[in-house]
């Protein structure tokens, strides 16, 4: 077991915060991105269809368009599958709390006075595990991606 350093411990978890903000950020906007993205060009492509009925004259070119835009929706639907925003934007949405509250912690001991050593321990100890489900959960999304589930 490591006796951790207290000081190290609550730069390290800043600096995880700091990151997690950021790329939970970044893909709660791509998730947001690719939902609105995938519902415009599905209606879309149901309004070209239904208008391609009633306009004969430009039938071929409502029909060619609500082809590209079904075509490039199963790129988008296919893109969201493989990088799977939505679950990393909650498995560090959660690990970002999950920090702010290990963040807390150490404050409030601190404010009670010296922390022991042992108690520093188990910090840490918590610390690596948040930090180790997080890596857990992002090998996952991968391995899943590459077998396609």
């Amino acid at each position: 077991m490591i006796d951790a350093n207290l000081s190290i411990l609550e730069q390290d978890i800043q600096t995880r915060i700091t990151k997690f903000k950021g790329v939970s950020q970044v893909n709660k906007q791509k998730t947001h991105f690719f939902v609105m993205s995938t519902a415009i060009l599905s209606s879309l492509t149901t309004v070209m269809i239904a208008l391609s009925q009633y306009a004969s004259t430009y039938t071929i070119y409502l029909s060619a368009t609500a082809l590209l835009i079904s075509a490039s929706l199963s790129i988008l639907t296919a893109w969201d599958g493989l990088y799977n925003h939505k679950k990393l934007w909650t498995s560090y949405v959660t690990a970002l709390t999950q920090l702010n509250e290990l963040q807390a912690d150490i404050q409030h001991l601190k404010a009670n006075g010296e922390i022991e050593q042992a108690i520093i321990n188990l910090l840490y100890a918590r610390y690596k595990a948040i930090i180790g489900e997080v890596n857990e959960n992002w090998l996952k999304l991968r391995s899943e991606s590459e077998m396609g589930t």
